[in-house]
């Protein structure tokens, strides 16, 4: 078992602080343009999503970063207390 997935499931209020932000989060699907947090073996890191290959179950970002597995990545809600 990965940290990820103890991570996702052992927070239920759905919030991780980030660079000094409190990130809020949800399980949704994740669209292209959607702010979205994932985890892999680097910490979690903020990316927006510029492609979801839902066949494949990888979100490619915007931003010069790793694509992620789709279970590895959550979709943001808020970044302190501001709704996205």
């Amino acid at each position: 078992m990965t940290w990820v997935k103890r991570f996702w499931k052992d927070n239920p209020r759905m919030i991780v602080q980030l660079e000094g932000c409190e990130i809020q989060y949800c399980t949704g699907e994740i669209e292209k343009g959607d702010t979205y947090i994932a985890e892999r073996n680097r910490g979690v890191v903020l990316l927006t999503c510029r492609e979801n290959d839902k066949a494949e179950g990888i979100i490619f970002p915007v931003e010069m970063a790793y694509p992620y597995d789709t279970h590895e990545c959550r979709k943001v809600v808020s970044i302190d207390g501001e709704l996205i």
